[in-house]
């Protein structure tokens, strides 16, 4: 009798031998394109492109400078994956093209590349040069999980991997085991192996359906012992997989705040003050007690790259060390501060308590007001001086929102200028800019830079600019009081409130 994983893979083969066959029945069909063999991947095509059992897709923007870089690259591990006769197909995806296909793969950067085993999916996250791209396929261009037969066996499964993973079934053929192999089939970055060998179990200590992580830190060994679940087994994992607290680095900041974890208790110390040697075990005590609810990161503030998150949560280098909690939303981070800033055991315990009980307020960064914000025609807005400039109804408001490093924000500055001198004696029009990476507000979430807003005379209902970046374009877009140039669905709602306007005027006159 074969097990579950021998049946899905005689599964896999007879779904091929299917598919071909029906092709030789209906005919030739569409090929594919290619170009430098590699495919061109559509929409229409994508299903059929993953009948293939290994296929690395690339997600890309022709705009994109990074992927421009990258696409010679890509030709050379074409070339490479024949040379060695891995039997991995490369596939590519225009996003500009097919925007629905990269929503449908939750495409957030480019260039993304995608390994589908059998169909499933898993995200590269190495560096982009073709001997790391290549290794790591060779790895993963293998059955997601290996079977152990011996206790000799088990052991240098653990030794193998950095983190190995062990499912222990004593009948190979049941749902848990399914269940099991297909969060295998979705990781790349652990090993996988099964069991139902009985010296193994007993070696072990192991119990039927339970699954082990095996690790070189903090316990060395996990045991998942619930219910067979494939999105809990794969919350354990990810959880038990990382330190209790993580010292940041970059090559590791896709795996800590890209999982499922969204709430982060994340530490601000200075190595060369030793702090680390002061602090790390009080907050070790913390990780321990909420492990699975908050992940406990430390960020290094000697290192300048590290020392930027600074500036994310509103400290400065003075203020180290420190403490914050963010939380990950699809529209930013939210910041909280502790009541007792001292890094004790017991400030730290209470301040991740709190914040997971739902009894901290969220707090904004806000710049002081600078004495002279008001001396030029941009009048200089922060997080504590713009409801009362902005929401003035007697006037309307545009505020630029910008970062200082932002290229683009630095291309509109003398054309914003020229703005605020066109419309400086106009008492009902208020030209302003707000620094959005030092100050926050509320009710608006900044997805880029820069982003302009109009807050309406007597409304201050805020209108979206998506016009040209022009004094003409803006100039419109304020004299037509937020309608041409403004977002569609804005525009839209704008016209329809001006013709009921107009209707009841008729109606009125009438």
């Amino acid at each position: 009798m074969h097990s579950v994983f021998e049946h899905l893979s005689l599964n896999m083969e007879l779904l091929k031998i299917l598919f071909v066959t029906a092709l030789c029945v209906a005919g030739s069909t569409a090929k594919i394109k290619e170009e430098d063999g590699i495919m061109i991947v559509t929409k229409d095509n994508f299903e059929e492109v993953l009948e293939d059992t290994y296929v690395l897709i690339e997600f890309y923007a022709p705009w994109c400078g990074s992927c421009t870089k990258f696409a010679p690259k890509y030709v050379e591990l074409a070339k490479a994956l024949k040379e060695i006769e891995l039997d991995v197909k490369l596939g590519k995806v225009d996003t500009t093209e097919e925007p629905e296909l990269a929503q449908m793969q939750e495409i957030q950067s480019y260039p993304t590349l995608k390994l589908f085993r059998d169909g499933v999916p898993i995200k590269y996250q190495g560096d982009l040069e073709v001997s790391t791209v290549l290794d790591w396929l060779t790895k993963k261009a293998t059955p997601p999980a290996e079977e152990i037969k011996s206790i000799r066996g088990a052991k240098k499964f653990i030794k193998k991997h950095e983190i190995a993973i062990i499912g222990f079934f004593k009948d190979l053929e049941t749902k848990d085991a399914e269940t099991f192999w297909h969060v295998a089939n979705a990781n790349g970055d652990y090993g996988f192996g099964f069991t139902n060998t009985e010296s193994v179990f007993k070696e072990f200590k192991a119990e039927d359906g339970q699954v082990f992580l095996f690790k070189n830190f903090d316990e060395r060994q996990n045991v998942y012992k619930k219910k067979m679940d494939a999105k809990k087994l794969q919350e354990f994992i990810e959880t038990s997989s990382i330190p209790l607290v993580v010292d940041f680095d970059e090559k590791i900041s896709q795996k800590v705040f890209g999982g499922s974890n969204k709430d982060f208790l994340v530490a601000f110390l200075s190595e060369d003050d030793g702090d680390y040697d002061n602090y790390a075990e009080e907050f070790t005590k913390t990780a321990k007690k909420y492990r699975g609810k908050m992940m406990v990161v430390t960020f290094n503030v000697d290192d300048p790259q590290q020392a930027q998150m600074l500036d994310y949560v509103g400290l400065k280098t003075k203020d180290v060390p420190a403490m914050r909690i963010i939380k990950i939303l699809d529209k930013g981070i939210h910041k909280y501060k502790p009541e007792n800033p001292e890094l004790k055991d017991k400030n730290i315990y209470d301040f991740a308590s709190k914040y997971l009980k739902g009894e901290l307020k969220r707090y904004f960064s806000a710049e002081d007001v600078p004495e002279d914000w008001d001396a030029k025609p941009v009048k200089v807005l922060t997080g504590k001086n713009f409801k009362k400039i902005a929401m003035d109804k007697s006037k309307h408001v545009l505020v630029e929102f910008y970062a200082p490093w932002c290229g683009h924000c630095k291309q509109l500055a003398p054309i914003y200028d020229e703005l605020a001198e066109k419309y400086e004696n106009n008492k009902k029009v208020v030209i302003a800019k707000l620094d959005a990476t030092a100050n926050e507000l509320e009710d608006i979430d900044i997805q880029g830079y820069p982003t302009i807003i109009l807050f309406k005379k007597g409304t201050n209902k805020a209108i979206h600019f998506e016009g040209n970046r022009t004094v003409e374009g803006m100039s419109k877009f304020i004299d037509s009081d937020g309608i041409e140039g403004a977002k569609e669905e804005e525009k839209d709602e704008k016209v329809e409130a001006k013709e009921e306007d107009e209707e009841g005027l008729s109606k009125d006159e009438l």
